[in-house]
């Protein structure tokens, strides 16, 4: 069972972001780089994991996750633990998110 559980864990995984998701993302944010776009990924795999499993950013249009996102973080401010994810992170998850979302 375990071994199953880890199978579909690593499933999970996210593609790393290439220069053409940073291009694509630069039609919303045009000083957009490859480190933002990594630091983004980073931020959402490290903190929106820690309440739910990793989403794939293609389940939801740019649209929906900026919706999304802040009121993922104001929840999870409001946790016992206080996950703390404040603006500069939110922003950098959005950045991936609009980079690698094509719908």
């Amino acid at each position: 069972m375990a071994s199953l559980l880890f199978i579909a864990c690593a499933g999970a995984k996210l593609a790393t972001p290439t220069q053409s998701d940073v291009e694509y993302g630069k039609q919303k944010y045009p000083d957009l780089t490859l480190t933002d776009v990594n630091i983004g990924k980073a931020n959402f795999e490290k903190l929106c994991t820690q309440c739910h499993g990793t989403k794939k950013p293609g389940s939801k249009s740019p649209e929906q996750w900026e919706k999304i996102v802040p009121g993922m973080a104001a929840k999870a401010a409001k946790k016992e633990d206080k996950l703390k994810i404040d603006a500069a992170a939110q922003t950098s998850i959005l950045m991936y998110l609009s980079s690698v979302t094509r719908k």
